[in-house]
Order: C-alpha cells, then structure tokens, then sequence
C-alpha cells in the first residue's frame, strides 16, 4: 500500500503539477504527461511531443545534427548499480502481460551487453565504461544546437570514475561550465546507509568554444585551491552534517570544472598536464583540505594511531588498499600498523573495516601486557562493552583525558551517525569530571 500511495501521488502531481512558493503551493500551466511521436521528424513536426526508444545511446543516428536544445540526463555512476539486473525483478513480471505485444518484452530479461558499466561478472572493465560512454557524449555532442547544454548527475567516491567521466566530457568536445550540487536518495533507499554519498553533482555542460590561453598547472592549482577552500568552508558551516564522501564529491566537482575551462592547454613545465595527473592531484588537494577542517574539530594531543584512524577510516565500511596506503603515508602511518591491530580485514583489493566488538580481544590481550592503548581502542572498547548491555569501565586501560576521550566518541558519532557512540560519550562525560583522567 505503501508503494501504491507513493505512485498514486506521482500520477496525481503529473496531472496537477506544481512548484512551491515559500508555504504555499503554485500551479503550473503544462501537465506533465507526454504524446508519443513515432520518430524524431514527427517530434520536428509537431506530431507528438515525446519519443520513447528501448536502445543504447551510442547510436542516435535518427536525430538530425543540432537538432537538440539541452540534453538531460543521469548516466550509470560506474559501478555503483547494476540497473539492468536490478530491472530484471519488474521485467520478468511485466513481461507476462506485454511479450505478445511489444516486441521489446520477448526477450525472458532485460538486455544487458550495452549496459555501459564496470561489471566485472559481464567482463566489463573501466575502459569499456569509458569508451561507452564518451560514444554517448559524441552523439550528445552531435546532435546538439552549438548554445545548447548537456546536464547530468555523478556522484563516486572513487578517484578512477571521475577520470573516465572527465575524459569522456573532453574527448566529445564539451567543458564543464557549472557545477551545482543536489542532496540526491533519502537516508532509507539504497544508498542510505551510513558512508554512503548523499549528494549528486548536476554537470552543466556546453560545447566548447575553441582553443583557450595556456595556463601553468601551479598558477591554475591555486585558484582550484582558494576556490575548493571555500567551497569546505561554505559547507562546513551548512546546517546539514556532511560527510567526507559528500564534501569529496562536491568539491572535486568544482575543481574538475575549473580545469575542464584550460583543458588541454594546462602546462607544467612547457608540458601537457594530462588527465590522470591532474585528477590525482586534484584528489590530493580536495583530501589536504577536508582533513585540515577535520584535524581542527580535534584534539591536538591525540596520538597518531587514533588521529589517522578517525582521519581515513572511520565511517566507512569498507576502504581501498591503494588509497589508504597513500593517505596513510602522507599522515605519517604505515597499513601494516592498522591491519596487524586488526582495525582492518582485507578483501581482495579492498579492506572491511572491523566493527568494534571484533577488536575486543585483540584488545584484552593488550590491557593484560598492560600495554599503551591508542585512544581508539579504548573507545572501541568501551562501544563493544555498551553494546553487550554490561556496565561501562573506566578502570581498566591505562591513562586518558576525559576531554580528549569524550571528543573522540563524539567524532565517531559524526563519522558514522551511530547513536551508541554519542550514548557512550554522554555517560563518560557524567562519569568522569572535567579534565579528569580517566583510569582505564
């Protein structure tokens, strides 16, 4: 019922369109519902306003050259969603009722070769994502008017799949001319658990107008700074909790705007600065500056462990090897120091990070050689303890700040919007006084 009521309301707004106006509501004047043409000559000719085509979009050799005005569209994030697969649940039911009509429903599921994805079980890797898509962007290009836009959405917290968009857009002739972002699914929808990208980044794309003044890579990196600056200032301070994954998609949005606009006359000593370089070291520029407005929410006498540890892992459910390797490095840490305390598990190429309750051992073992415990583990072992529903110690693990304690659980809380993480916070505020220290 719930489902129905969601599509009921849908149909109704399409019948009854409207746009809000501060608390009021404003009707529009056009409903929202299409009359399908056969071809795009009867769309020129005005004998029908809508064209519905089950293809791929590489091939939109039935549309005139600059025919189109704007092109809106929201293209496969990589590998995020296998919509194909996800549709065959509805296909195979629709079928039943529509295969001995329409010639689309007689295949058992839905067709999948062109799906443009990075789909390792269809043998699809990121350069069949690529190409694909750059021969959609070629079409787009081709069949749109010279002052028309091309706007989509992407949003992937993966450096790689923003180098298979970026070239795709320059490859097929177009700049990015504005960035905006969106807050996209809600919290319950597939993408709704804690770590995931709330926001979509809507790319405003125009043709581009031919080639630009050359710009030294180093001169363009500082204006790409001052403007991502702002833009994790301006965010920061928004009344919505961002996460890392929404201020990483936001502001390489921006930045990846910013160089599209010199492309391909960005220089580095008299060289083309190409786009692998650029987005890796854009990557390296968006990180430096969402974790120095990280680092000042806490406390300056942390220990390294517990620093990197709420820097780069904590909140995510699982992290790339590679990108933490590098990460870590820069911070001054080694992989091998989180994987031999066991914070992570690795997966392949990846690696889950363990919830606390898997550490406890690991830390037990610890407070037994009466060891030095990072404060992460401390904290880890408190979770663990509060999620048994026994008592919390405070007596146990050595020496550490109430303050410095009480920020750390908070900051968790921030990072993975788990409740028993502000709950454990709280009763360690209340049992320890201000600037105690804490016997644990």
């Amino acid at each position: 019922m719930k489902y129905f009521g969601k599509t009921r309301r849908g149909k109704v707004y399409g019948i009854r369109p409207f746009e809000r106006d501060g608390a009021a509501r404003r009707k529009t004047g056009d409903t929202v519902a299409a009359d399908l043409a056969k071809d795009f000559a009867g769309i020129l000719a005005g004998r029908g306003n809508g064209l519905l085509w089950a293809q791929t979009s590489e091939d939109l050799s039935s549309i005139p050259d600059r025919s189109v005005d704007a092109i809106v569209t929201d293209p496969p994030y990589c590998d995020n969603v296998m919509y194909a697969e996800l549709a065959d649940f509805f296909y195979v039911w629709l079928r039943l009722g529509l295969k001995n009509t329409y010639p689309w429903f007689e295949p058992e599921i839905t067709p999948k070769a062109r799906e443009i994805v990075q789909n390792k079980v269809q043998e699809k890797d990121e350069d069949f994502f690529f190409r694909g898509l750059t021969r959609v962007f070629q079409q787009c290009y081709r069949v749109l008017e010279d002052k028309g836009l091309m706007v989509f959405t992407f949003h992937h917290k993966e450096t790689w799949a923003w180098k298979s968009v970026l070239l795709a857009i320059l490859n097929a002739g177009f700049y990015v001319a504005a960035v905006y972002s969106v807050q996209s699914e809600g919290r319950t929808g597939l993408h709704g658990e804690v770590g995931n990208i709330g926001y979509d980044i809507p790319f405003v794309c125009r043709k581009r107008p031919g080639d630009g003044q050359p710009v030294g890579w180093e001169t363009l990196k500082d204006e790409i700074y001052f403007a991502a600056q702002a833009s994790v200032e301006r965010l920061k301070t928004s009344s919505r909790q961002l996460s890392d994954g929404d201020l990483f998609v936001i502001v390489m949005g921006r930045c990846l705007e910013i160089y599209s606009k010199h492309w391909p006359h960005v220089l580095k000593e008299g060289e083309p600065v190409d786009v692998d370089q650029a987005v890796d070291d854009l990557d390296d520029l968006v990180d430096s500056l969402i974790k120095s407005y990280e680092l000042k929410l806490l406390p300056p006498t942390l220990d390294e462990t517990t620093k990197l540890y709420l820097l780069y892992i904590a909140g995510q459910p699982t992290v790339s090897g590679d990108e933490l390797r590098k990460r870590l490095v820069t911070g001054g840490g080694r992989l091998s120091d989180f994987t031999g305390r066991g914070y992570l598990v690795k997966k392949g190429r990846r690696f889950t990070v363990a919830a606390p309750g898997q550490r406890v051992e690991f830390i037990e073992r610890q407070i037994e050689r009466e060891a030095d415990l990072p404060l992460i583990d401390i904290a880890h072992h408190l979770y663990a303890t509060y999620q048994t529903g026994q008592p919390l110690q405070w007596r146990m693990m050595g020496r550490c700040s109430r303050d410095e304690l009480v920020a750390v659980l908070e900051h968790l809380y921030r990072k993975t919007g788990d409740r028993a993480w502000r709950a454990v916070a709280e009763l360690s505020r209340r049992a320890l006084a201000p600037g105690q220290e804490a016997m644990m």
